[in-house]
């Protein structure tokens, strides 16, 4: 027995030290038993999913999180590394895999952009249009433009007027006169336009949603002018 005793005392110790270890590091760790169940989860995956860590050990996943390939493909959970790892008795190595969290921002460019540019977290979609860029564009909650001094765009009129609140730039040029009524400024803190954006966006999603853009809305606007000119 007191063998026995010592011997559990040494595997506690050790355990200990492993744990902080674990909790030293600057990455993300999670460890799971045999049947895929996380037993230990340090704070820095905690705050990589948003999720507490006592809340993470005893589930079999981090729910919420939206995983993805490098190619944009969503990914389920019998296709993650670790989880093909440890069915398959197999190490998985150089794998990346991009996640979204519950309260985390995901950022979608549709369109071209210069090839020097490598996007690495971003989903890319080409030049898009009609019902199917509507498509994109309604799957979204927010429409991001940096366009600078631009004389009278219309894709942010496009994002409006699929329910898009809308992100601009305060040097917009013709962009502005539209967008300062669908959404909010920014300079260079486009970070904090994405906070203040949360937290007003019931508010600014039902302007939208209610005075939305549209062809015949302007045309009436036109005819009651020119009527009020005669």
């Amino acid at each position: 027995m007191a063998k026995h005793d010592r011997a559990a005392a040494i595997l506690r110790a050790s355990e200990d030290r492993l744990r902080q270890v674990y909790e030293a590091v600057g990455c993300g760790i999670l460890v799971r038993d045999p049947s895929g169940t996380i037993i230990f989860a340090n704070e820095q995956v905690a705050r990589i999913f948003g999720i507490p860590a006592d809340q993470l050990v005893g589930t079999a996943h981090a729910t919420g999180i939206r995983r993805y390939a490098e190619d944009g493909t969503e990914l389920g959970i019998a296709e993650l590394a670790s989880h093909i790892a440890r069915t398959e008795g197999r190490p998985i190595r150089d794998v990346r895999t991009r996640l979204v969290r519950a309260d985390g921002v995901e950022l979608w460019v549709i369109g071209r952009w210069p090839a020097e540019y490598e996007w690495r977290l971003a989903r890319t979609f080409p030049p898009t249009t009609g019902p199917a860029l509507a498509d994109l564009l309604r799957s979204c909650h927010v429409y991001l433009t940096a366009s600078r001094w631009e004389p009278g765009g219309m894709h942010h009129v496009e994002g409006a007027q699929c329910g898009l609140p809308v992100l601009y730039h305060e040097d917009g040029g013709g962009i502005v006169e539209l967008a300062a009524r669908y959404g909010i400024g920014y300079r260079d803190d486009v970070a904090g336009a994405i906070g203040a954006m949360r937290e007003r966006y019931p508010e600014v999603r039902r302007r939208v949603l209610a005075e939305a853009p549209s062809g015949d809305a302007m045309c009436d606007a036109y005819e009651r002018l020119v009527a009020a000119l005669t």
